[in-house]
Formats: C-alpha cells, structure tokens, sequence
C-alpha cells in the first residue's frame, strides 16, 4: 500500500477517536457500516447504535497513534493496525492494541470491525 493511502486510514482511523469526531452522530453514521461489529478491550460486542450513543462518554484517545500499518485485503477491503494510548479521566494511562477492517461501500470508507485488546501495564 503506497503512503497516501496509509494515511488516508490514519486520518479516518483518529477522526473516530478525537472527542470532535464522537460528538457528531452524523460523522459517527458516515463512518461506521450499518453492520458494524466491535470486539471490545472489556469483552464485549457493541454494534453500531453502542458505539454511536457511548461516543461522547468515551475517554480521550492521543493521537498520532502508534505503530500504525495499513495493509489491503482486496480492492475494496483494508485491515488497519495500531497501538493506542488511553487517557482516562483521573490521569492513568492505558495502551491497547488495536484492529479495523475497512471497506469500500458506494458512500466511501466505512468502518466494519474493530478490536481493542488491553495491553497490561509493566511494574
């Protein structure tokens, strides 16, 4: 995948982590398929109604993320790879690493799958 396209789904990718991008339903419909489904570093499975009405609850995401990797599935199919930071409300710091599929619909990118998995803090 050449570079631009990379960071095509960077920018996609932390539109949906910024606290701007999560306050606008509208972004947030644009964005995730219909049948969108999230493996969530908690253990559970939000569909795309879950995670447009958590949005503005979330906590902050620093961006630029970490690591990150674009490779293609097919022509219109795109797994996204990163590492995140997770700013919680009292200060701590929480790294995840993280997983997106990507697919080419007739409204552009949308997002189909994501998974958080919490990486546990060294002492």
């Amino acid at each position: 995948m050449e570079d631009h396209d990379i960071e095509v789904f960077r920018v996609l990718e932390e539109s949906l982590l910024t606290a701007e991008g999560r306050r606008s339903p509208d972004r947030l419909m644009a964005l995730i398929a219909e049948d969108f489904v999230e493996f969530g570093s908690s253990g559970r499975i939000f569909g795309r109604q879950d995670v447009i009405d958590a949005a503005g609850a979330l906590p902050d995401i620093s961006t630029p993320l970490q690591d990150f990797t674009a490779t293609s599935l097919s022509l219109t199919a795109v797994l996204v790879t990163y590492r995140s930071t997770t700013r919680r409300l009292n200060g701590e710091t929480q790294d995840a690493l993280r997983s997106s599929v990507w697919t080419m619909s007739n409204r552009g990118w949308r997002l189909l799958f994501h998974q958080g998995t919490l990486i546990p803090a060294t002492e």
